[in-house]
């Protein structure tokens, strides 16, 4: 008996499907489960950390352009916090719970200095984090935020540059 493919792309069987529903991580998601689950939420509370450094940075900045470079970083992090929340309420079904770290710095030149290595930190880590599974979801928020990290280290060390410059 032959049953003809009514699907005009026989090799992808949901082309024409939504790809959004809020349950299919949780129902077809099957791997590492908790050492996925505890990487989204290293980056959840690595961006939160970072968001609240990047306010008293900001508020420490010299001039307006430096204020302004960090308040960038500062709405590329917001965006990441996001991602990962949504992430880890897809993965686990509940809201993240956790607590924000401060990072105390002497100076604005230390600050620009812990926000460099932060922004490091979290590109190795991201990096490590991407190849826990072979979901693209998950994969593609840790490689997005990947590339947001170095842009970051990029925009606090021509900050810093700056400064020596001056």
């Amino acid at each position: 008996m032959y049953y003809s493919n009514t699907n005009p792309y026989p090799y992808y069987a949901n082309a024409n499907t939504s790809t959004y529903n809020p349950d299919f991580m949780a129902r077809n998601y099957h791997g590492q489960d908790a050492q996925v689950f505890e990487a989204v939420l290293g980056g959840i509370k690595r961006e939160a950390k970072a968001i609240k450094f990047y306010r008293q940075l900001a508020n420490a900045a010299p001039s307006n352009k430096h204020k302004k470079g960090i308040l960038q970083a500062l709405e590329g992090n917001k965006a990441q916090l996001t991602h990962f929340t949504n992430l880890y309420i897809n993965l686990t079904g509940i809201q993240p719970i956790y607590q924000i770290d401060t990072i105390p710095f002497n100076s604005y030149r230390d600050g620009l200095q812990k926000a460099y290595e932060l922004e490091l930190e979290g590109y190795k880590e991201y990096q490590k984090s991407s190849h826990l599974t072979v979901h693209p979801q998950i994969q593609n928020v840790f490689m997005w935020t990947l590339t947001g990290e170095q842009e970051n280290a990029t925009r606090f060390s021509s900050l810093e540059d700056e400064l020596t410059n001056e």
